[in-house]
């Protein structure tokens, strides 16, 4: 990471030279990202691989012009699983503040039910402490990009100056979980449209005064993005421009780049109906498919087209500009969150051979046989216990169970270990894969209060950390905790009398 200390007045938005300080293209693109690897903060049907893994599988390829990354479309899963289909999630091993940020990408993740493709920026500590933008973000079959701001409380946005729609004007969380959000109006924004179109350019440029999207398709990128020196003041209207009520340097700072191909979870699972997903089951063309996971993990077809290309990712900077240090922080705990879909346009965020060309046919499913291991769990009840796809960048302690208030009947299920099939993608057939490696339990709840006046004390180590056995704990209050370990995943339980919270 760069580090830069000089500090200047900044005289307005649009008055920034810009100058070049990295690009991540071609075949060094992965060596600037972590893979991450560990559970799905948002629960989604999701299963983020290593890089190790990712190449095995053939998820990933690059060329001298490109890098391609997808997702597993040949297996058929167990959709009760706790791991879902194989899929990517990589962030910059760089963190910012301030800068303008520009994506070329000749494919996005295709408009298609049960996906949640995002690009996006994740400030560092508690979210979102140090704030979240969301430049491209849609789910299931909507085919316009939202854009989005997440914060702590106290910023809100004017709306104004954009060509985009703006949505909620309330970035805090104290708002809800939508943010202040933007849709984009403008033709072949995102998903099957954009491809068609050839692609094109994201960019975001953040000051103190301002954050701002652009979009350019591939036949209006302003001249001077292609000549690599770009100047934001020929670059028009934004689509998204967010300023007004809100001190963006006392919630916008260190931030990294992510991208990501979820399934399901909070968000596209929860306006899975809305988007008219379940009519896709042509065996049932009345009641439709009964769940998002369950298409997911029936229908590894249907995401031969679930993949990102980049063509170069740059971050330009100001000759000299200042790294403002926040002068508030968040005061509490990351709350429970509603999953509520709201409406569907809403931001709920709230994942080759040598040559240029690049084999994207279908290929057959195999259905992947059970693992001989299984493990006994209640329903797949979604406690409030969720905290955001960004939660893994919070402290674990800072997680508050909210309890329901009428345990359901409690019933046992069989949950078979997926097993992954190669190669999984058209990306690669040329290395050999490995078993991946195994993902990481959820955070473990702690000494929280669910309520002001019935504090829990919740023990938090396990009895037993062998694999293939249940380690029961002893209860405190009318909470207990149970960990139920596999070949490839840790399961925590948390049991509220009758109840049993799976929380994979």
């Amino acid at each position: 990471m760069r580090s830069f200390h000089a500090i200047t007045t900044f005289a307005g938005v649009a008055s920034a030279q810009y100058q070049l300080q990295s690009t991540f293209a071609g075949e060094t693109f992965f060596e600037n990202f972590n893979f991450w690897n560990s559970w799905d903060p948002t629960y989604g049907f999701v299963q983020y691989v290593s890089q190790e893994a990712a190449q095995g599988f053939g998820m990933i390829n690059v060329t001298n012009t490109s890098a391609t990354w997808g997702v597993d479309t040949t297996q058929i899963f167990d959709p009760t699983s706790p791991l879902g289909r194989p899929s990517i999630r990589i962030t910059t091993l760089e963190s910012w503040t301030h800068g303008l940020f520009i994506a070329d990408l000749a494919h996005v993740p295709a408009n298609q039910c049960g996906t949640w493709p995002a690009f996006w920026a994740l400030g560092s500590g508690m979210w979102p402490e140090s704030g979240e933008i969301d430049i491209i973000e849609y789910t299931n079959n909507v085919p316009n990009n939202l854009m989005a701001l997440h914060t702590t409380p106290g910023c809100s946005i004017a709306g104004a100056g954009q060509t985009g729609t703006l949505i909620s004007a309330d970035c805090g969380i104290e708002g809800g979980i939508t943010g202040c959000t933007v849709v984009q109006t403008s033709a072949n924004n995102s998903g099957d449209s954009f491809n068609a179109n050839g692609g094109g350019v994201y960019a975001m440029e953040w000051t103190s005064r301002a954050i701002r999207v652009w979009f350019f398709p591939r036949e209006a990128i302003p001249a001077s993005i292609v000549a690599g020196t770009p100047v934001v003041e020929d670059f028009g209207l934004p689509a998204a421009n967010f300023q007004g009520s809100c001190a963006l340097d006392q919630h916008f700072y260190n931030m990294s780049l992510v991208f990501n191909i979820d399934f399901c979870g909070q968000y596209a699972g929860n306006v899975w109906q809305a988007n008219g997903c379940p009519m896709l089951d042509p065996d049932d063309a009345i009641q439709g498919w009964a769940s998002c996971n369950m298409f997911v993990a029936s229908s590894p077809q249907s995401f031969v087209n679930s993949y990102w290309e980049v063509n170069y990712l740059k971050v330009f900077q100001t000759t000299t500009f200042a790294t403002p240090r926040p002068t508030t922080s968040l005061s509490s705990g990351t709350p429970a969150i509603s999953t509520g879909s709201g409406t569907t346009a809403l931001s709920n965020a709230q994942g080759r051979s040598s040559t240029a060309t690049m084999s994207l046919a279908p290929v057959v499913p195999s259905i992947a046989p059970a693992s001989s291991t299984t493990l006994s769990l209640a329903p797949s009840v979604r406690s409030s216990l969720s905290s955001r796809r960004n939660s893994p960048n919070a402290s674990p302690e800072s997680l508050v169970p909210t309890l329901a208030t009428t345990p359901p009947t409690t019933a046992s299920q069989s949950i078979a270990s997926p097993t992954i099939a190669t190669p999984t993608t058209g990306f690669s057939t040329t290395a050999t894969p490995a078993a991946p490696e195994p993902i990481a339990s959820p955070p473990t709840p702690t000494a929280e209060a669910t309520t002001a006046s019935s504090p829990l004390t919740i023990p938090t180590t396990p009895l037993s950390t062998t694999e293939g056995t249940t380690a029961s704990i002893s209860c405190s209050g009318n909470l207990c905790v149970s960990y139920a370990y596999t070949s490839v995943v840790v399961v925590q339980t948390v049991t509220v009398g009758a109840e049993q919270l799976a929380l994979d």
